[in-house]
């Protein structure tokens, strides 16, 4: 199973998808890729992870995250 190697997100450290956001910002998204922003952005942009812009805002789905890393769904929790 694809584990999300551990960051915070609201002073709460996260280790494991199943305590990953059902939606997560650009930001999120990026650390769990360990890619800049700028990249984050692209990958928005161009469609390669399917993302809405919500006020500005890059919103990321995790189901759609998880698809795009080939991560299975049914494995978490």
């Amino acid at each position: 199973m694809a584990k999300v190697y551990g960051f915070y997100h609201k002073n709460k450290l996260i280790t494991s998808w199943s305590q990953v956001p059902v939606v997560m910002d650009l930001p999120m998204v990026c650390v769990i890729l360990d890619v800049s922003p700028e990249q984050g952005r692209r990958l928005c942009a161009k469609g390669d992870i399917k993302a809405v812009k919500v006020g500005g805002v890059w919103r990321i789905n995790k189901c759609d995250l998880m698809d795009y890393l080939k991560v299975d769904k049914d494995s978490i929790g």
